[in-house]
């Protein structure tokens, strides 16, 4: 639901931004949308495109495909691109700009924009449309009443409530992105629905933008990757959903996926094993970008310097009396450890007791 839920709201934000801006506090600075990989952003701003009014924007010869004030324009970012000119259309003011990056957030790009995790299916996509729709045919025919609600929203100072200032920093787009519902607020009186039924909405849309605001967080460097690695691995434990076993001599290993096989220094595990270990992680940051963050932290021993090969063969034994080298994420047993001084081993004999 939060992929719908932000397909759907960018593209109302992009119908509105014209107006906003009028009233002076529109998106001061774009969108930036992480896929899963490369591909997977090209489907997203193909169905963008299909779909929720969105316009492919080239850095080059960007004249011949500009975007109109109530779109979205949409650029796939691609390694050989003018850092200067993406940070530039980063900053464009005549259209909501939106940039699609696959698994990794380039560094130049952190914090040039409101990042947000994406990866909404078909389905999805068609169900934002026709809400979409619903949405634009309002705000077109209600034009003095849009323009006197998005007036009195400028006037507001703080459109959640934040005792901790805890979103400060993203007082701007909080206040964008709480507009759109403030109009639908007016679409659902309009069709009659209740109080306390625009109430439940109202709480699900503002869990949706705190949510938001954590992978906001993660590619801002406000994010402690350790800290909640550290807590999926020992919910996994705990639970004992999750084999622990150590590595000693020449015992054989034949069960490696959906384990953790460690020794007096590390933990390994395969790749497949660590999506299932961090999956409630991976709603708000790809794989590749959970294992670059893992790696640039120290938590994880690899060969390459340039962190794209976050694996490194460990040599085992089978039962059948050979030995096999395979490929597993080596993360430090001290990353995991709490702070009472437990590893994971200890956690899951308490289970087993």
């Amino acid at each position: 639901m939060q992929n719908k839920w932000l397909i759907e709201t960018m593209a109302e934000l992009a119908f509105v931004q014209d107006p906003m801006r009028f009233y002076a506090y529109g998106m001061e600075k774009g969108i930036i949308l992480i896929a899963d990989d490369d591909e997977s952003a090209l489907v997203i701003r193909s169905m963008l495109e299909a779909h929720l009014d969105a316009v492919g924007v080239k850095l080059r010869g960007r004249k011949a495909c500009h975007p109109l004030n109530y779109q979205m324009g949409v650029h796939v970012y691609n390694r050989r691109d003018d850092e200067r000119k993406l940070l530039d259309f980063l900053e464009e003011q005549e259209f909501l700009p939106v940039v699609i990056v696959g698994g990794l957030i380039p560094e130049f790009l952190i914090g040039r924009g409101y990042a947000f995790r994406c990866m909404p299916t078909e389905k999805e996509f068609m169900e934002a449309k026709v809400r979409y729709k619903k949405f634009s045919a309002y705000i077109t025919e209600e034009v003095p009443t849009t323009l006197k609600e998005i007036q009195g929203i400028s006037k507001i100072a703080d459109m959640l409530k934040d005792d901790q200032n805890k979103y400060q920093k993203y007082k701007k787009v909080v206040k964008n992105l709480m507009t759109v519902f403030y109009l639908w607020e007016q679409i659902y009186k309009m069709d009659g629905i209740s109080e306390e039924k625009i109430g439940e909405q109202k709480k699900v849309f503002i869990s949706r933008v705190l949510h938001s605001i954590e992978t906001m967080d993660r590619y801002d460097g406000e994010y402690d990757v350790q800290d909640v690695v550290r807590k999926c691995f020992m919910d996994q434990a705990s639970k004992g959903k999750i084999g622990i076993r150590p590595l000693v001599g020449n015992s054989d290993v034949d069960e490696i996926e959906n384990h953790i096989l460690y020794d007096d220094d590390f933990y390994y595990v395969t790749d497949s094993t660590l999506r299932t270990v961090c999956a409630p992680l991976l709603t708000t940051v790809s794989f590749v970008q959970l294992k670059n963050e893992m790696a640039s932290s120290g938590m994880v021993d690899c060969n390459d310097g340039n962190l794209k090969n976050f694996t490194k063969k460990k040599l085992i034994w089978r039962s059948f009396g050979w030995q096999e080298r395979v490929r597993f994420v080596w993360i430090k047993k001290e990353a995991l450890m709490t702070k009472e001084g437990l590893l994971l081993e200890d956690i899951g004999e308490d289970t087993k007791c």
